[in-house]
């Protein structure tokens, strides 16, 4: 018999529609091609993380439950984002991530995030973040030593995807992390 966690890892999140991951994984395959050390994010497990909570006592679910309905609340019909620009974390010569931006062009996106980092901070007595929020989509993360980048530069300055999709909820995720990569569960959502 399992013992009940008292922990988890988690984030809030937004899905993205079976299309758009379709369209990020032709996107991943291009760049595949070069043959770069990295780790691949699965089309089928890419997402939008609003905020990143990091282990959270399970008894805290419920808090985050109310923050999140709390930030939804203010967003009636939802909204649409863009998925823009290609980029990396990180200088050109040895970049630690390759990632795709999205752009909002109502502010609704930003407003959305900064209510729930406000939320997280009061509910769960936590710092507020100090960056700025900058949305984006993970596509690999770069193993170190990764040689053969020019190629992946190149593609990623060249290449603009022009993809819209409709946002209609967020999501609660218990990340688990294994050898095979994680697994996300959806343990919650809130609707607009």
């Amino acid at each position: 018999m399992h013992e009940p966690r008292n922990k988890i890892r988690a984030f809030i999140a937004i899905e993205l529609p079976y299309k758009i991951r379709q369209c990020l994984g032709q996107f991943q395959a291009e760049m595949k091609k070069s043959k770069i050390r990295a780790a691949w994010v699965k089309p089928e497990t890419m997402h939008l993380t609003l905020k990143f909570l990091g282990d959270v006592k399970a008894s805290d679910i419920g808090k985050i439950k109310s923050v999140m309905k709390k930030a939804t609340a203010p967003v009636h019909a939802g909204f649409n984002l863009n998925i823009s620009n290609p980029g990396i974390f990180g200088p050109f010569s040895r970049p630690k991530v390759l990632w795709i931006g999205v752009k909002d062009r109502t502010g609704s996106l930003e407003a959305l995030a900064s209510d729930l980092d406000s939320g997280f901070s009061e509910a769960l007595n936590r710092k507020k973040e100090s960056r700025k929020f900058m949305p984006h989509i993970t596509l690999a993360r770069v193993k170190k030593g990764s040689s053969g980048m020019q190629p992946v530069i190149k593609y990623l300055k060249t290449n603009d995807l022009k993809l819209q999709f409709h946002v209609d909820s967020i999501h609660l995720f218990e990340s688990r992390l294994y050898h095979s990569g994680a697994v996300h569960k959806n343990i919650f959502s809130a609707c607009f």
